[in-house]
C-alpha cells in the first residue's frame, strides 16, 4: 500500500498545545485508488462504545451527550483526504480486491438463478457499495472541501481501535 498524496484544509485554528484527536476511516475507492478521510477533532468530544480490534477491556462509557451532526462538524478543526494505491512492483491491484482478501469487505454476491432476495453478507455488501458510490465524488474532491468536512461521523457505536502515545492519554 503506497501513499500517493494528502490534501488537508483547516476550518478552525488548533491552538498551541491544544489536545486533539485524529479520526480516520475509509471514505471510498475506485478501480485504482483507496481514499481515506481524516478529521482533526476536539479531544474527548466523541467516543465509540467499543473498539473492534481491542475487544478485551475495550468497552468504555458513552459520551455524556450525543452531538447532532451540525454540532459535531463544529468540533472539527481540519479534514484531509489521503489517496493510496496497492502495488507489487509495477502491477496495480484494485482496492476492492485487497479489502476483500484482508477480510475487511465481504465478497460480492453472486447472481443465483435470478434470485433477488438478499441475506447476510449480501445486505452488508450492498450497503457498503451504495455508500462507496455515494462518497466517491467527495473522496475525489469533486464535491468540494465542505463535503469532505461534513463527512465526519462522530457518533459511531464501534471503531477499529484507539491508539495513543504514552504521554497524552
Amino acid at each position: 500500500m503506497i501513499l500517493s498524496g494528502v490534501q488537508c484544509v483547516f476550518k478552525r485554528e488548533i491552538k498551541p498545545y491544544q489536545p486533539y484527536e485524529v479520526w480516520s476511516r475509509i471514505l471510498s475507492w475506485d478501480e485504482k485508488w483507496l481514499y481515506i478521510v481524516s478529521h482533526f477533532v476536539e479531544r474527548n468530544k466523541f467516543r465509540p462504545s467499543q473498539f473492534y480490534l481491542q475487544k478485551r477491556g475495550s468497552e468504555i462509557s458513552p459520551p455524556l451527550r450525543t452531538l447532532h451532526t451540525d454540532d459535531a462538524v463544529k468540533k472539527v478543526f481540519a479534514s484531509s483526504i489521503s489517496r493510496y494505491v496497492f502495488k507489487q512492483g509495477r502491477k496495480t491491484f484494485p482496492p476492492e480486491r485487497m479489502l476483500t482478501e484482508c477480510g475487511l469487505l465481504p465478497l460480492p454476491p453472486s447472481s443465483k438463478d435470478g434470485d433477488l432476495s438478499l441475506v447476510g453478507d449480501e445486505i452488508t455488501w450492498h450497503t457498503i457499495e451504495q455508500r462507496r458510490k455515494r462518497d466517491l465524488e467527495t473522496a475525489q474532491l469533486k464535491a468540494g472541501w465542505d463535503a469532505v468536512h461534513n463527512a465526519f461521523e462522530g457518533d459511531v457505536p464501534m471503531a477499529l481501535g484507539r491508539y495513543t502515545d504514552l504521554l497524552w492519554r
